[in-house]
């Protein structure tokens, strides 16, 4: 099937979160962060975390749990043994097996169908759980490229405030409060 979606870019989360802890530990140590950025970046990430769920373990019960169900659905088959230990046993069930397999054929048939009905619903419910991690992942790495993007243009503003210090410190002959 050539409609298939080529799998979402995989991403070390924890290292990146690790990445990140690093540079900002730099950065917050040389003074370059505004006041309370970190605050709200933790909380932004936080909320994206709790909203993403690790459903991967959740998927592979539900796939096992399907697959069971098929499996007992596909055993129903509304008859029973017909083997007797005693003498002319066999014979009398397999006489009684006739005349009530009449009625218990259509109920394992009808079990059969609510049961592939069933297993079919819990694909589809595994499918869209699948997606819902897809655009999870998606979101994620959205939300990591924004920070990474943000903490890009802090260092460009702090790079732009220390050249601009550097400049009055020249033109003030070293009288800037940031020369001291």
């Amino acid at each position: 099937m050539g409609d298939e979606e080529a799998g979402p870019p995989q991403y070390d989360v924890d290292e990146i979160v690790d990445d990140v802890g690093r540079t900002v530990a730099q950065r917050r140590a040389a003074g370059d962060y505004p006041e309370g950025l970190e605050s709200q970046l933790e909380a932004e990430f936080a909320a994206v975390k709790a909203s993403l769920v690790s459903d991967a373990r959740v998927s592979n019960v539900l796939a096992h749990k399907v697959a069971d169900l098929r499996a007992t659905v596909v055993d129903v088959s509304g008859t029973a043994a017909a083997s007797s230990r005693l003498p002319g046993g066999t014979a009398i069930h397999r006489a009684i097996e006739r005349v009530v397999g009449r009625h218990t054929n259509q109920l394992a048939h009808s079990l059969r169908l609510v049961g592939e009905a069933s297993a079919a619903a819990l694909d589809e419910t595994s499918r869209v759980l699948e997606l819902n991690r897809r655009a999870d992942d998606r979101l994620l790495g959205d939300v990591l490229a924004g920070v990474l993007d943000r903490l890009a243009v802090l260092d460009e503003l702090v790079a732009v405030v220390r050249s601009i210090e550097r400049r009055l410190d020249l033109v003030d002959g070293g009288a800037s409060p940031t020369a001291k």
